[in-house]
Parts: C-alpha cells; sequence; structure tokens
C-alpha cells in the first residue's frame, strides 16, 4: 500500500494515483513498520536559499578536504615506495 504524504497529511493511495498526488505536491512513502519510507519525493519541492548557500560551503570546504587527503595519500605512497 502507498501513502501520499505532506505535512501532516498522510493518505492511502493506490499505484494508479501515485502521478496524480506527486503533481499535487506530495511525496510517496511505503509502510516500514510502523514508519513511513519516503521513495518518491515530490518534483515541485525546492531547497531554500538559506540551506542552498550551507550545501555550497559545505561541499567547497569538502571538496578542499579532500584534495588535501589525496596529496597526503600520495606522499605516503611515495615514502613508502622509497622504503622498499
Amino acid at each position: 500500500m502507498l501513502y501520499a504524504v505532506k505535512g501532516n497529511k498522510q493518505l492511502q493511495i493506490d499505484e494508479t494515483e501515485r502521478d496524480t498526488y506527486l503533481k499535487l505536491g506530495y511525496d510517496i512513502a511505503t509502510q516500514e513498520g510502523n514508519a513511513l519510507e519516503v521513495v518518491e519525493t515530490s518534483p515541485s519541492k525546492t531547497v531554500s536559499y538559506k540551506d542552498h548557500v550551507k550545501a555550497i560551503a559545505t561541499i567547497e570546504s569538502l571538496e578542499v578536504e579532500n584534495a588535501k587527503l589525496k596529496a597526503e595519500l600520495a606522499e605516503a605512497k611515495k615514502t613508502a615506495k622509497a622504503d622498499k
């Protein structure tokens, strides 16, 4: 059984109603135990600008950290080859 979820509304729906509720802004979920697991998010959902800026900042800092770690790994490999 599928559920259409929007805010605090949870409606039981059939597979045939799935696209209709997605267009209306509902997420589609299935029941996993006592909880609903979202399997498809409404295409009309948006991210707030504040959250977007925060995500971009996080991505940029992770890219810098990743580059630093790759350089450290390359240096460690060079040292390991030299020790052989």
